[in-house]
């Protein structure tokens, strides 16, 4: 008999965003165990054991990663090796995002005046997509180790939302290796400081840069 005083419980698509059972809606926002989600990482992105440490139960960080490989293995394939774009992913977010992330907490809460603790990617300002692009930027040589490390901090502090290879873009982070290119650069920067280039010819090594 049903209860009197508790109205039914219906559980539509509007109640459970556009899925229409609670198992998808489960498969999307119930974040695996540790342990499985360890096992699925390994076993999907061939990763060693350590890299997944820090992401079994952080929803959030295992959303991101997963868009990010599936980005970066969009644009890349077949040309690089799967098993170096899951690894790269993983890096990026495991260090890199998440010191950005854990700066700003610890910021935030210091000005809040609380204790710091690290979110590891449940209020992250970068998207999986954003990560992955910055991953197919760097694999397919358009910009250095050190200049996807800048990008990525541009995007979260203060490119929001923004796609990495237009920041990338006027921000100058790009490589340039065609030849005539840098030949031309290299006269330019001759003809456009004649006093250091002179400097240089009488000192050598100790001209002013």
């Amino acid at each position: 008999m049903p209860e009197p005083d508790l109205p039914p419980v219906v559980l539509d698509a509007t109640v459970l965003g556009g899925h229409d059972s609670v198992s998808n809606f489960f498969d999307e926002y119930l974040p695996d165990l540790p342990d499985a989600a360890r096992e699925r990482l390994e076993r999907e992105y061939q990763l060693d054991e350590y890299t997944p440490v820090s992401l079994p139960g952080i929803l959030r960080a295992i959303r991101i990663y997963d868009q990010a490989v599936a980005t970066a293995q969009a644009a890349l394939l077949p040309d690089n090796n799967s098993r170096e774009i899951a690894q790269t992913v993983a890096k990026f977010l495991c260090n890199d995002l998440f010191a950005l992330i854990r700066d700003e907490e610890e910021r935030r809460r210091a000005y809040e005046g609380a204790v710091a603790d690290s979110s590891n990617g449940e209020y992250s300002n970068i998207t999986g997509p954003q990560l992955g692009e910055i991953v197919v930027l760097l694999l397919n040589g358009t910009i250095s180790t050190t200049m996807a490390k800048k990008l990525l901090a541009l995007l979260y502090q203060e490119e929001l939302g923004q796609s990495p290879s237009e920041v990338a873009k006027r921000h100058g982070l790009q490589l340039i290796s065609d030849r005539q290119t840098l030949e031309r650069l290299c006269h330019e920067t001759l003809e456009q400081n004649p006093e250091q280039l002179e400097q240089y010819r009488r000192g050598g090594k100790h001209a002013q840069r």
